[in-house]
């Protein structure tokens, strides 16, 4: 009698899909690691050296800072998080597949890892409401820089955006304010 009923539960629990549902990761974002902050000051400093007269431009452009990060809705904050680090993880493959260094790579891990905890946090059921007219504007802003710049002008705005998206925005949407 009680193998049917372990069989039974299993076989409910697998039906309605909550076997495969991962919990959203948010506390593991609630501070930063120091190998982390240190692969990504690491990953700027090595790249400062290189970088065009212009590279701060590019990223005043990259960034909106009204209304701040924080002062947007959870969910918000979530999605915009989300596009920043998919940004971000995209230009870090970039330099990868051109560049042998290490920190790079490093660096690449930290913001998948990040994507994908993002993701899954994004497919729970309290983040499928409509976007708001504010993460509209933020989502336009991000958009148009990444088809009006150059892709040196998107990889040093990146680059030198790092840790305040790993520190800031990242460690706001954790927080849950």
């Amino acid at each position: 009698m009680d193998i049917r009923l372990v069989v039974l539960s299993i076989l409910l629990v697998a039906v309605s899909g909550r076997l495969h549902r991962r919990l959203c990761p948010k506390s593991r974002y609630l501070s930063v690691t120091s190998s982390d902050i240190t692969t990504l000051k690491e990953l700027q400093h090595d790249h400062e050296k290189n970088m065009s007269t212009n590279a701060m431009r590019c990223c005043r452009r990259m960034l909106r800072h009204k209304p701040s990060v924080c002062d947007l809705t959870q969910r918000d904050r979530l999605i915009l998080t989300l596009e920043q680090v998919s940004l971000t993880a995209e230009v870090l493959t970039n330099m990868s597949v051109s560049a042998q260094n290490e920190t790079v790579k490093q660096a690449l891990m930290v913001f998948l890892k990040l994507k994908d905890d993002l993701m899954v946090c994004r497919g729970s059921p309290e983040h499928k409401e409509p976007t708001s007219p504010e993460l509209k504007l933020w989502l336009h802003h991000l958009q148009h820089f990444k088809e009006a710049a150059s892709p040196d002008c998107v990889q040093e705005a990146v680059i030198l955006s790092l840790i305040p998206l790993r520190v800031e925005d990242v460690t706001c949407w954790a927080l849950n304010h």
